[in-house]
C-alpha cells in the first residue's frame, strides 16, 4: 500500500535519528516503540533531530479490546502555534528567532524499557566512538562522554550530545500562496523525555510521562534555545524554556486533540509538518494491540533556510 503512493521514498528506521527503540518487520514497515511509556506525549516525529519524515503512515494490524484504550491522538500544531502566540507571545518570538537545541543521553546498547532507549551506536548508525564523534563534527553537534543528566558521572561509553540549533516554528504551504505557521518541534515530549534522560541507567518505568513532570533543571539538561541573536547580552538564563509554558502547551494539545478510534486494518497518512501525534494509554496485556508505523523521508531538512548535514 505505502509503496502505491509515486514518489513517496522510505526513510527506514536503520537509516533514522529516532529515540525509540523498534523492530522492522517488513522492507518500510516498522513498530511503532517498543518503550513502556514512548510515544505517550504529544510530539512530531523526529523534530528533535537533523534527520525527519515529511510524513508518517500508522496501520492498524490489531486493535486494542474495547475499553483498553490503545488510540492514537492527533493534534494541529497550527492551531498550538496559534493559542501559544496569544499566549505567550514572548516565547513564540524567541522560538522562531533562535530556534532550540537538544541534549541526547544514550548508552551503547539499546533499552527497550525507555521510550527514548535508543543506544548511540544504532542512533548515529555506527560501531565505534570514532565513527560516532566524525559524524556529529560533520553535523555541527557537540558531545562529552561519561557524562549524565545531572552532571553525575556515568561510564566512559556514555555520551551526551547536543544538536545543531533547529527550527523551533516551521512555515508550511497551506494550498496556492498561502502559508500557515506551525509549532514544529519536540518541547512538549521534551517533558517526557527529559524524566527519562534523569533516570539513566534505572529501568524505564516507575513513573507517569501523562502526569509526572521533570524539575526545570531537567527540561535544561535537554533542551536550550539557540544563541541569542544580541550574542554579547546572552547569559545562560536566557536560554532557558520555561516549563510551566511547555507544560501548559502540553495541556494545549490535549484540549484541542482528537483520537483516531482504530478498527483492524485502517491506515492512517499523517502531515508530520502540521499534526503531532501521541499513543494513548491501553490496559490490555501486550501484544493485544498493534499500530505499525512507515516513515516519508523529507528529501531536505533545513534549519533556518540551511541544509541540515546528518
Amino acid at each position: 500500500f505505502v509503496k502505491s503512493f509515486e514518489g513517496y521514498q522510505d526513510l527506514s528506521y536503520e537509516t533514522s535519528m529516532s529515540f525509540a527503540v523498534r523492530q522492522r518487520l517488513e522492507e518500510r514497515i516498522c513498530t511503532t516503540n517498543e518503550g513502556k511509556s514512548g510515544g505517550l506525549v504529544f510530539h512530531h516525529e523526529q523534530a528533535q533531530t537533523p534527520m525527519w519524515p515529511s510524513k508518517v503512515f500508522f496501520c492498524c494490524q490489531l486493535p486494542a479490546a474495547k475499553g483498553d484504550g490503545g488510540q492514537t491522538g492527533l493534534v494541529s500544531s497550527v492551531l498550538v502555534y496559534d493559542k501559544l502566540k496569544l499566549k505567550y507571545p514572548k516565547f513564540i518570538e524567541q522560538c522562531e528567532s533562535r530556534g532550540v537545541q537538544y541534549t541526547f543521553y544514550a548508552g551503547p546498547l539499546q533499552d527497550t524499557s525507555k521510550g527514548a532507549g535508543r543506544s548511540w551506536k544504532s542512533f548515529f548508525h555506527v560501531s565505534t566512538r570514532e565513527e560516532a564523534e566524525n559524524k556529529m563534527k560533520r553535523g555541527g553537534w557537540t558531545w562529552e562522554w561519561g557524562i549524565g543528566s545531572t552532571g553525575d558521572s556515568m561510564p566512559d561509553d556514555f555520551l551526551k550530545c547536543t544538536t545543531p540549533v533547529l527550527d523551533a516554528v516551521k512555515t508550511v504551504s497551506s494550498g496556492g500562496d498561502t502559508t500557515k505557521k506551525c509549532f514544529f518541534n519536540q518541547l512538549i515530549a521534551t517533558v517526557a523525555n527529559a524524566l527519562e534522560f534523569s533516570n539513566v541507567g534505572m529501568d524505564g518505568g516507575g513513573y507517569n510521562p501523562l502526569i509526572d513532570t521533570p524539575t526545570q533543571e531537567g527540561i535544561d539538561a535537554c533542551v536550550r534555545f539557540g544563541p541569542s541573536p544580541n550574542t554579547s547580552d546572552c547569559i545562560d538564563n536566557e536560554n532557558t524554556l520555561d516549563l510551566d509554558i511547555l507544560l501548559d502547551a502540553k495541556k494545549m494539545c490535549e484540549e484541542l486533540a482528537v483520537n483516531v478510534e482504530w478498527q483492524k486494518g485502517d491506515v492512517a497518512l499523517v502531515c508530520n509538518y502540521t499534526m503531532m501525534h501521541a499513543r494513548r494509554l491501553w490496559h490490555g496485556p501486550v501484544g493485544t494491540r498493534k499500530v505499525l508505523a512507515s516513515l516519508v523521508a523529507e528529501p531536505n531538512c533545513t534549519s533556518f533556510g540551511k541544509s541540515l548535514i546528518v
